[in-house]
């Protein structure tokens, strides 16, 4: 009897996991998605930005907003933990559930946290008078990276104990956005946060930067051989995705047939389609469903 239980429940929890699991088809979708949004709509400096030294970009708070807009994932209630100590440091630990807002569903956490301590909030710019004022022992000169010096004084814990606040919640939503809609293969978070000192944003994405849907994507199965033709059907020139995979065939769909012909290099800039020979056009829509049904199976 045991051992049937034993069996039964084995069975059933196989089942469960099973319903559990995504498709590949949909695992791929998500990620152009991601990747089509990073590329065509978000900012770099406004809602991701490239720190020297990193593989990835950072994800900002605009740009987690977006991919929660994008995906259908507002968040909830957050959770609010006080490790502030009185009159020392003002500090908050925040937990923000993600959630599907078309099912109620919580989908994921994030966590994030900040103190009044951190350096770029525990010193503020002063001026000399102030700076001469001030008690020997909360002011300090601090030195930039052209060697020169500026003068700071200690903030009040109470005065920042609303940026703290903020700033965990932020750091929280952003943390979870990027967990949910699995956008950590291509965006890292927290290093917006670092002190200006450190950050030296970059307009645009430095060419070493791999984070793409072309990197991220399994390679698309070869294409099976082409019956012989009068004229072989030229190979299609480099592209951002390769021949045949689902990048390369969502990214030619906003296209119009002429341009996507063109792009494939199956006719020539001057051409178009109607103006082709009948025997012409018999041979590149034999090459088309071929590239189609290869297409097909790369999903």
């Amino acid at each position: 009897m045991t051992t049937e239980l034993t069996k039964t429940e084995r069975a059933v929890s196989s089942e469960s996991v099973t319903g559990l699991m995504v498709s590949t088809q949909d695992i791929v979708s998500r990620l152009l998605r991601i990747d089509e949004i990073k590329r065509t709509i978000m900012q770099p400096n406004v809602h991701f930005g490239i720190i020297p030294g990193c593989a990835k970009p950072s994800l900002f708070q605009p740009g987690a907003e977006m991919l929660g807009v994008a995906f259908n994932i507002g968040a909830g209630e957050p959770i609010i933990e006080d490790l502030s100590v009185p009159g020392e440091s003002a500090r908050y630990r925040v937990k923000i559930p993600l959630i599907a807002q078309q099912t109620g569903q919580t989908l994921g956490w994030g966590m994030g946290e900040c103190s009044s301590d951190e350096d770029k909030y525990r010193w503020r710019k002063c001026l000399k008078s102030e700076f001469d004022q001030s008690d020997p022992g909360r002011r300090r000169m601090k030195g930039d990276r052209d060697g020169t010096f500026r003068p700071q004084i200690r903030t009040e814990p109470a005065g920042m104990a609303n940026t703290a606040l903020q700033m965990a919640s932020k750091r929280a939503y952003v943390s979870g956005m990027r967990r949910v809609t699995g956008a950590s293969s291509v965006f890292t978070d927290g290093v917006e946060d670092l002190a200006s000192e450190i950050i030296d944003v970059v307009s645009t994405a430095p060419a070493r930067e791999t984070a793409t849907a072309a990197t991220l994507l399994p390679s698309a199965p070869p294409r099976p051989a082409a019956p012989a033709v009068a004229e072989p059907v030229a190979p299609p020139p480099t592209a951002t995705y390769n021949p045949g995979s689902l990048g390369y065939i969502m990214e030619a769909n906003s296209e119009t047939v002429n341009s996507y012909l063109v792009k494939l290099g199956w006719i020539g800039p001057e051409q178009t389609w109607e103006a082709l020979p009948a025997n012409k056009q018999t041979r590149i829509e034999a090459g088309m469903d071929r590239f189609l049904d290869a297409a097909r199976g790369a999903k």
